[in-house]
């Protein structure tokens, strides 16, 4: 493992979610370069650095393995992964035939109340200039995971899921450009699901997977000029 810089942002607790906050430093450092492909992970190391103990640091590895940004070798080391842009973009394309096959399932069954509920989370996002990662992350979970669900095809809405969870470390914090769009971009999709009208959700829906792409595909290149 190489040496860690930048020990001024080590994590001081008490902290409401170490795990958390251990999985995005750890995202952090694979993404400005400070951990290049092939790193070894040592829990006991990160957390020291990390000021925490090792419990934590062991949820943030599962985790990061989940969404293949680790790799777990023969005798359980812990490396890190290289991130392919071509299967980013795959993952993406992937989640757009899905998902908008997923809205059109849901709209006869998306219910008023959870969509207006929806429409005020992300009014209230939008109204506010120092909304948390967590706060936001919240929010899209619950717009694209009510309309998995609400598809009523479990397989297809637990593939959705398994694919969000490989690309979500590129929150609105590491691709902040896309915090305002994304959220007139869920206005919309949420608008649609209220008239039912089912091209109109599937081309918003579309559109935003498709921006998103965009927006990631944008921070690889950047990350690919920064190492």
């Amino acid at each position: 493992m190489p040496a860690y810089s930048n020990a001024q942002q080590v994590m001081n607790p008490p902290t409401s979610n170490l795990a958390e906050q251990a999985h995005e430093r750890i995202v952090d450092m694979i993404l400005n370069g400070e951990l290049p492909a092939g790193s070894l992970l040592q829990e006991r190391k990160l957390a020291d650095f990390l000021n925490i103990s090792r419990t934590p640091v062991r949820e943030a590895l599962m985790r990061l393995a989940a969404e293949g940004l680790v790799a777990r070798a023969q005798g359980r080391a812990v490396t890190v992964g290289q991130i392919h842009e071509a299967e980013m973009m795959e993952i993406l394309h992937v989640r757009s035939l899905l998902e908008t096959e997923a809205v059109e399932l849901a709209i006869p069954r998306v219910n008023e109340r959870e969509i207006d509920d929806l429409k005020t989370k992300v009014a209230h996002l939008m109204a506010h200039d120092t909304v948390s990662v967590e706060e936001h992350a919240s929010v899209d979970d619950q717009l694209h995971g009510l309309i998995a669900d609400q598809s009523e095809n479990k397989t297809l809405a637990k593939i959705i899921s398994d694919l969000r969870r490989k690309t979500r470390f590129f929150n609105t914090e590491r691709v902040p450009a896309r915090f305002h769009p994304g959220n007139h971009e869920h206005l919309e999709i949420l608008s649609a699901l209220e008239k039912r009208d089912a091209k109109a959700a599937r081309d918003a829906i579309s559109q935003h997977i498709e921006n998103t792409k965009q927006g990631i595909l944008e921070r690889l290149q950047r990350v690919g000029g920064e190492r």
